[in-house]
């Protein structure tokens, strides 16, 4: 973080992982995958050096991906169903849950308030009158 970079101590109301050690050593990783959230509602996907592994759906009761960017950088095969796999699947699986659940975790001391359902005009007259 930028605080560390200028020595101070670390906010507590901030989430993520600090990008020092790729600053300071551009071969240095923080984490194994990325995360990628689709459209809204629609899923997500982590992308490890190897394989993207993609769960549609907000529970990923939809469907899965699977992609060898090895052997498939165009990912034109989905692996995801086949049982050789299975093992993999359940790891990356694993791992997207709690890269999802980690990333909706708000950091300790910041509350979310729930977004207020934008009324219709007309709505909004009537309750004026």
């Amino acid at each position: 973080s930028l605080s560390a970079l200028a020595g101070l101590p670390k906010p507590t109301k901030i989430a993520g992982v600090s990008l020092v050690p790729v600053l300071e050593n551009p071969a240095a990783k923080v984490r194994d995958s990325a995360l990628t959230q689709l459209p809204p509602g629609n899923g997500y996907a982590i992308r490890t050096d190897r394989y993207r592994y993609v769960r549609w759906g907000q529970g990923g009761e939809k469907m899965v991906e699977l992609y060898d960017w090895k052997s498939d950088p165009n990912e034109m095969v989905n692996l995801a169903r086949n049982p050789e796999h299975k093992e993999l699947v359940a790891t990356l699986d694993a791992q997207l849950q709690a890269r999802v659940a980690a990333a909706k975790t708000p950091p300790a001391g910041v509350v979310i308030q729930p977004l207020k359902k934008a009324q219709p005009k007309a709505a909004k007259e009537k309750k004026k009158k």
